[in-house]
């Protein structure tokens, strides 16, 4: 009786606090400072965030503009809130200085389950990691990496019983909107910004249909993948417009300008706008 009362009111909130989804800017605000900055960003996620490296693109990114970026991060293979929270290697580094940033990203197919299962497997481990941070960080700013549905959606995963059950996240579309929907609560629970990679995916996708953002597993991103997630993490953490800056090797420079200016026109211009 009381994990259904608990799933009752996780539910409510989820749905009231949908309703004032309109009254949020579309797009970010511009930050007119070009100043430089020091920053120290921990990224806390799994092998989402640890292809290609993504912590090392963000650093370099913000380096091409001036600022001095310190990174660290805690991400293991398959992790997920639940593990992380009591993680020897995530609390270490959680208290290993005061960071400015700490980027979020949960499982992939986690973050894909209806709300009622979200409710169980996702909302109260998140609200344990939540914890965690404010112990040593109660200044630092929290960023969800928003992530990608699958090429296939689950189906990538052969995922055929779910499908069954849940046709809507068995295409890359309908599993990125869950995605979305499930870390837009996860940035209600830790009011957190949202860097909202994965719909980025899409628009990028639907403006270049050449442009492949996927290894071969049809899960992970490949290098433009990455560059684009880095893109837009760091876009939302600066609130600049990453124009001419570093991109990694492995991507030419054509594709460079184009995800740089999809990245930019989306967040900062709703052109269109970053959500599903």
């Amino acid at each position: 009786m009381v994990r259904i009362l608990h799933l009752l009111i996780l539910i409510t909130v989820m749905v009231s606090s949908c309703d004032n989804d309109e009254d949020k800017p579309c797009g970010l605000v511009e930050d007119a400072s070009v100043q430089s900055k020091e920053l120290s960003i921990l990224f806390i996620g799994n092998s989402h965030t640890h292809f290609h490296d993504l912590p090392e693109i963000v650093r370099e990114i913000g380096v091409s503009i001036g600022d001095d970026v310190h990174v660290e991060m805690s991400a293991p293979g398959g992790y997920e809130f639940e593990r992380h929270f009591k993680d020897p290697e995530t609390l270490t580094a959680l208290s290993s200085r005061e960071w400015d940033y700490i980027v979020l990203q949960e499982s992939g197919w986690r973050v894909a389950l209806p709300p009622v299962e979200a409710a169980i497997q996702v909302y109260p481990f998140a609200d344990s990691l939540k914890r965690e941070i404010m112990q040593n960080n109660q200044d630092a700013r929290l960023v969800m990496y928003v992530t990608h549905g699958y090429e296939q959606g689950v189906n990538t995963m052969g995922e055929t019983e779910w499908c069954g059950w849940d046709p809507t996240v068995c295409n890359q579309q309908g599993m990125s909107k869950r995605i979305q929907e499930t870390y837009d609560e996860l940035a209600r629970l830790f009011d957190a910004e949202s860097a909202p990679a994965g719909p980025i995916w899409q628009i990028i996708e639907s403006k270049n249909n050449d442009l492949h953002l996927f290894e071969p597993d049809g899960v992970h991103p490949n290098i433009a993948g990455s560059y684009a997630n880095a893109l837009c993490i760091y876009s939302v953490i600066r609130k600049q417009r990453l124009m001419n800056v570093y991109a990694p090797p492995g991507i030419d420079m054509e594709t460079v300008k184009f995800i740089q200016q999809t990245v930019a026109d989306a967040l900062f211009d709703c052109n269109p706008p970053a959500r599903l």
